[in-house]
């Protein structure tokens, strides 16, 4: 039994010293990161103050480099073929007036289906006042019918 025991006694003292060493590898890893993220800090922030105080010597020069690079960026991006007169002044005139025109008559329907609505609403209401005004001169005349239909014998 005794070669067990020093045998996990060994391995126990292996397992805590291989702990430790993991430990001071990652002490020493998280020191070094620390060191590294504050030069970084430390260089980006002197290259901002240093770039800052030169567009403030030379405002002119940053703003034609920065026209200039626009300008070449710009040609550069509109790669575009040449638009033919036709295209800009017929073609493409036309193209944007049928979404004008397109939008107008959407809004000249939904105007014309409310006015409709609106309409067929009074025609109803006007037909059935008509017809509860005729109900109602009938009503006599019903009246009297019934009565002399009672004299005949009906």
């Amino acid at each position: 039994m005794e070669p067990t025991t020093d045998l996990n006694h060994k391995l126990t003292d292996d397992a805590t010293r291989l702990g430790e060493d993991a430990s001071d590898v990652a002490e020493d890893l998280q020191t070094h990161a620390e060191n590294a993220w504050d030069s970084v800090q430390r260089q980006t922030n002197r290259a901002v103050r240093e770039s800052s105080a030169y567009v403030h010597k030379n405002p002119v020069h940053i703003a034609l480099a920065a026209f200039g690079f626009g300008l070449v960026l710009g040609l550069c991006l509109n790669r575009r073929h040449p638009v033919s007169f036709k295209n800009r002044y017929i073609a493409e005139p036309l193209h944007q007036s049928r979404g004008m025109l397109l939008g107008l008559l959407v809004a000249c329907g939904a105007l014309l289906r409310r006015t409709i609505s609106s309409a067929s609403g009074a025609a109803e209401e006007i037909a059935e006042n008509v017809g509860d005004g005729v109900q109602d001169s009938l009503k006599p005349w019903r009246k009297a019918a019934l009565q002399t239909g009672r004299k005949l014998g009906l």
